[in-house]
């Protein structure tokens, strides 16, 4: 049986951030509030994310962060 540890979330609740540009967040810009860490995909930690210009939200990798 293999155990894998959990890693801590690099980012926490309420913490300023920016996003890196690619293909699937082109136009994404600014700063953004880290709302919550969620779990893994592929063993990527997942981050929701909400702008603090307008308030919109959405789901990023950590590596997309900065």
């Amino acid at each position: 049986m293999r155990v894998s540890r959990l890693k801590a979330p690099l980012f926490i609740d309420g913490q300023t951030v920016t996003i890196v540009r690619n293909k699937r967040i082109a136009k994404a810009g600014g700063a953004f509030a880290v709302g919550r860490a969620m779990p893994e995909v592929d063993g990527v930690r997942q981050y929701l994310i909400r702008s603090i210009a307008d308030g919109h939200q959405r789901v990023v990798s950590e590596y997309e962060i900065v």
